[in-house]
């Protein structure tokens, strides 16, 4: 008999260590589950952050650049506008000429550092309107249907940086009327 209330007392004994171990295991599996998705969460906060960080410093001369490109457009449209000068057409004025040749190159340096920041000018000629892109300030009047909606005119470029619009181009529409 004495044999037998040992055995139960050995069998108790391991039935409370096994259930002991099956809770020890159990408590090491929950907290190994908590760990892994603890570093999971920090990891996913490292890639956010540098995410945020790197749009951050993607955009942050984003002022400075817009009023940059005011500047160019009005170079742009300053050269533009000597094209019809006679005076800068002569081969006599040499020095003119030259000092235009300058002022042109200048505005070549400036297109290229633009670009080099992740500056590109919105393309409007010959496409359909989009008004994510583009600003419609009036429309031209046409006969042909299929220019419905077609820019007729860039009035003032827009331009994205790094693919974000930063300014909207401005720009004129043909509208489709039918005729009488």
């Amino acid at each position: 008999m004495e044999d037998k209330k040992k055995d139960n007392k050995k069998t108790k004994n391991k039935s409370s260590k096994n259930k002991e171990v099956e809770k020890l295991k159990q408590e090491n599996n929950d907290l190994e589950n908590k760990y892994k998705r603890a570093l999971a969460d920090y990891q996913n906060l490292v890639k956010q952050t540098a995410r945020e960080k790197e749009e951050f410093i993607k955009y942050s001369n984003e002022e400075v650049i817009k009023e940059i490109l005011i500047v160019y457009d009005n170079l742009k449209l300053s050269l533009a506008s000597i094209k019809g000068i006679k005076l800068f057409k002569e081969d006599t004025n040499k020095d003119l000429r030259q000092w235009l040749d300058g002022v042109k190159l200048i505005k070549r340096q400036f297109k290229d550092i633009l670009e080099k920041f992740g500056v590109e000018k919105v393309e409007t000629k010959d496409k359909e309107f989009n008004p994510q892109e583009m600003e419609a300030i009036k429309s031209e009047p046409t006969s042909n249907a299929k220019l419905q909606d077609i820019v007729a005119l860039e009035v003032k470029p827009g331009y994205k940086l790094n693919g974000k619009l930063i300014i909207p181009a401005r720009v004129s529409v043909y509208k489709y009327i039918k005729e009488k």
